[in-house]
């Protein structure tokens, strides 16, 4: 693989393979429509999306994403990303820094079930895209649903556990917060979609619509003529692909 870095708002290259979008939090209508002129002319591409911005760099606090440019292209591709988060009793246990009355720190491991570790048995294994997955972690993931579009098949990838539930509300995503994780569950409780692929002919999200703008940047072309043959895979976990996270491929 040869890879190239775009800048949000940058044309993609039409020779290009394929286009991985990581993270969804601050893109507009401008670069959403990069993207679906990339996807709409035949180009394929993969999400990793969320639907809730955790800040995990302070306080670990969370909250709904406010920009949805991204957000409402895939549901206009046949996936709808919930501004919700899903957690798994198949998770990671997690070591957490804590500081006591006194001023002593200690360290804690918790089980952290905002760290999804997916199940064999709940990914498709007849899928090339997943039949060879040794492992798939996602990190404070949101839910998917597929929504019916014409044209379009859409196929599951990988499944929580049937234990599962949901954070639709108040967030709790910080070890402190623990007594709180489970407070949804009892009304929750199910198996939820954490990835899947689309194909078929996708027509422009921005057909029949206003072509953005944004002041200093350059005109956008007009939306394709037709709907293309492509595919895409989306993944509700931004962090999920950061090397530092993990996913792990069985070699060949």
């Amino acid at each position: 693989w040869e890879t190239r870095e775009l800048k949000r708002g940058d044309e993609v290259p039409p020779e290009a393979s394929v286009l991985v979008v990581l993270g969804n939090a601050d893109i507009d209508d401008y670069d959403a429509y990069r993207v679906d002129q990339f996807v709409a002319s035949g180009g394929k591409a993969v999400f990793a999306v969320k639907g809730v911005d955790v800040k995990a760099d302070y306080s670990l606090t969370a909250a709904p994403l406010q920009k949805t440019a991204l957000l409402d292209l895939l549901e206009r591709y046949g996936v709808r990303v919930r501004r919700e988060l899903v957690l798994d009793p198949s998770s990671q246990t997690l070591p957490f820094q804590s500081y006591n009355a006194s001023g002593g720190m200690t360290i804690r491991y918790v089980r952290y079930p905002h760290w999804i570790v997916t199940r064999p048995e709940n990914r498709d294994a007849g899928n090339p895209l997943t039949s060879r997955l040794a492992g798939l972690d996602l990190f404070w993931p949101s839910p998917l649903e597929i929504v019916a579009r014409e044209g379009l098949e859409a196929v599951a990838l990988a499944k929580t556990t049937p234990k599962s539930w949901l954070q639709t509300k108040d967030f709790a995503v910080g070890p402190d917060d623990e007594f709180r994780f489970a407070a949804e569950a009892g009304a929750t409780t199910g198996q939820y979609l954490l990835a899947a692929s689309v194909s078929g002919s996708f027509a422009s999200a921005f057909a029949g619509k206003p072509i953005p703008s944004r002041e200093g940047a350059a005109a956008l072309p007009p939306v394709p003529d037709r709907p293309r043959e492509s595919r895409i895979v989306v993944v509700g976990s931004a962090d999920f692909a950061d090397p530092w996270w993990g996913m792990e491929q069985k070699a060949e």
